[in-house]
């Protein structure tokens, strides 16, 4: 060595030792801030147990911090810190969330803290700050690490374009959730069986012309699909002879016939499995009767369990125009501003006796009488073995009514009729929504 070198070093050396004084100025600073906080009895504990601390500190990091999220780490934690707390936990995470824009310098963090596996990670979520201006693609090569890194991955969203082939790469993926485009080849790479367990996926971006054919093939486990109009109608075929298919999802347009016109094709070739609809009719723009009219749903569904109507407008409609079926379990009427006491009887009298729950949820038009028309209806059904429910959200006149006379006059006919507050909030759906039986158990 010569004596520049070791003149150079030793200036090196004087460098380092300021800045390790430093740090550990501040750290036990860091360490007597948080020990004032403490009770005398509290910090007493602390100094008879301190070899127990490291311990305790991972039991209680286990109990808390079982997500791990690297959008935002660094402002939590950073350097020696951060690589301590990551080297102490990685094996018990078990969400992720990661940000397509830093999605290399994410991994970098890892891969600083020597970890290259998150075993126990069963939910991965990747946002996109440019979801809403769409101007441009993230960096795509950084996705290639992610299966190697989750390999016991069950839950996948992806709020980004997609551009590559790397998610068939997770062979226990179970429910997949993709809000933006994807590369043909890469959706291809996912129904060509990389994903084997496949059960959910909701594909909610723009779509390309026969994006999704083969699906029928090679998406035997699928049972919950969520879909575009647009997308669903460009392999609706397909998409409708998927054997265990359960739950089918569509969400509208501008253009409400082609709305209609997807909706059309699920009720003709799937009917008789159809156990349940679902509506959002705000989302449709369009008369009731102009939508479910047109659908024929009496024709075709001949064991429909349950209707769920929201934002609907009845315009004073008569309820055949519907062509409904009976409904033989539930119907709910929610946020119907226009619905009259006289079309909701006239829809309980052509469910006749099989309607066992009607959901009354913010529809101001309902009087009191309607309560005593409904039972006048059902007691006079014979076949009735079980008594109607019916339950409210924002119904204050029919509540009122029911209560104060519950003593007198509805207390003995329990058998007949029942009303209930409902008890949790009901969330409506934005999507159109289909429930269907298996095939092998329509009856």
């Amino acid at each position: 060595m010569t004596m520049s070198q070791a003149k150079q070093n030793a200036k090196q050396q004087k460098a380092i030792i300021p800045k390790r004084m430093k740090r550990k100025a501040e750290d036990l600073s860091r360490i007597s801030n948080v020990l004032s906080k403490l009770s005398i009895r509290d910090q007493l504990s602390l100094e008879q147990n301190y070899r127990d601390i490291p311990k305790t500190c991972t039991s209680v990091w286990r109990a808390h911090e079982k997500h791990l999220d690297l959008r935002n780490i660094e402002g939590r934690l950073s350097g020696d810190s951060l690589k301590i707390f990551l080297q102490a936990m990685w094996r018990d995470f078990h969400r992720v969330y990661f940000d397509s824009d830093r999605l290399q310098e994410e991994l970098n963090i890892l891969e600083s803290a020597g970890i290259d596996s998150l075993p126990g990670v069963q939910y991965a979520e990747i946002s996109w700050n440019g979801e809403q201006t769409k101007k441009y693609y993230p960096p795509q090569w950084p996705l290639h690490a992610l299966p190697k890194l989750l390999k016991g991955l069950r839950r996948l969203k992806v709020h980004s374009p997609v551009q590559v082939c790397f998610i068939e790469q997770f062979p226990k993926l179970e429910y997949l959730t993709l809000y933006d485009e994807v590369n043909t080849i890469a959706m291809r790479a996912i129904l060509d069986g990389g994903c084997k367990r496949l059960k959910h996926l909701h594909f909610l971006g723009k779509h390309t012309d026969h994006q999704l054919q083969g699906v029928s093939k090679c998406g035997s486990q699928l049972k919950d699909l969520v879909f575009t109009v647009e997308t669903f109608l460009s392999s609706w075929e397909e998409i409708l002879l998927l054997p265990e298919l359960l739950v089918l999802e569509l969400r509208p347009n501008e253009n409400v016939a082609r709305t209609i016109e997807a909706m059309s094709h699920v009720v003709r070739t799937k009917g008789q499995q159809i156990k349940s609809l679902q509506i959002n009719c705000h989302l449709l723009d369009s008369p009731l009767s102009d939508c479910l009219g047109q659908l024929n749903l009496k024709e075709h569904c001949h064991h429909f369990g349950g209707l769920v109507l929201t934002q609907s407008r009845f315009n004073d409609m008569d309820i055949s125009a519907l062509k409904l079926p009976p409904v033989h379990g539930y119907a709910v009427f929610c946020q119907c501003s226009d619905l009259k006491n006289y079309q909701l009887i006239d829809f309980i009298k052509s469910s006749c006796a099989k309607l066992r729950e009607i959901f009354l949820i913010n529809c101001p038009l309902l009087t009191e009488r309607l309560i005593d028309e409904i039972y006048k209806i059902r007691s006079s059904e014979h076949a009735t073995t079980s008594p109607l429910v019916i339950k409210l959200d924002d119904c204050p006149n029919l509540w009122t009514y029911y209560e104060k006379n519950f003593t007198d006059i509805w207390q003995r006919k329990q058998n007949v009729l029942r009303v209930e507050i409902l008890q949790r909030s009901f969330c409506p759906n934005e999507n159109v929504q289909f429930l269907f039986r298996q095939s092998n158990k329509v009856q």
